[in-house]
């Protein structure tokens, strides 16, 4: 939500998605969020974004890797959020948040170097109910609310976006920095 408050084009293209698409309310929830193209391109690239996980295997034989060799037995720590970065996979501005970056390559979602929720024997089991309540509750708040980033008339200063918190350790997403929280206005819609 944080994302989407910071950008009011955005919030007003998914807003637009969601009317278009759950006007007569959350019948065929499933099968309409997958019209919800720019919302389900941002949850993606916030994953993206914001996501630590990490995966541990076991070395099954005696493995060259560069100059290393991985003995039999020894554990590999795999770290995803390098790979959510490799300009190689996710372009020149990877190491920036991009809510479209999804939206010009759908097939970005199903490369091996998306790792949000691990992968392989340790792929998250929650992963369809976590995309779910999370679409779901976007959808819910964005019809039923109008939410704005709180200042000005508040008494609140400019806000920016909040930065992840990279020095706590997490497999999972990542915290923002204390002290970064997002003050917004929400209003009830009334049409």
């Amino acid at each position: 939500m944080a994302y989407l408050v910071h950008c009011p084009p955005l919030y007003q293209a998914i807003r637009n998605e969601i009317f278009s698409n759950f006007a007569e309310g959350f019948a065929g929830f499933e099968h309409r969020i997958e019209h919800c193209s720019q919302m389900i391109a941002l949850y993606n690239e916030m994953l993206r974004y914001t996501t630590a996980s990490a995966s541990i295997r076991s070395v099954a034989e005696p493995t060259d890797l560069g100059a290393f060799t991985l003995s039999a037995g020894s554990k590999l720590l795999i770290p995803y959020r390098q790979l959510h970065f490799d300009e190689s996979h996710f372009g020149h501005d990877a190491a920036g948040f991009d809510a479209d970056r999804f939206l010009r390559d759908n097939e970005l979602s199903k490369h091996g170097a998306f790792r949000p929720f691990g992968g392989g024997t340790t792929y998250c089991a929650g992963r369809h109910v976590a995309r779910r309540e999370v679409l779901a509750f976007v959808v819910m708040a964005l019809r039923t609310f109008d939410i704005s980033l709180a200042g000005g008339n508040q008494g609140i200063e400019p806000q920016k976006l909040p930065t992840c918190d990279i020095k706590k350790p997490s497999l999972g997403v990542l915290p923002p920095i204390s002290g970064q929280d997002v003050k917004v206005v929400i209003k009830q819609r009334t049409d």
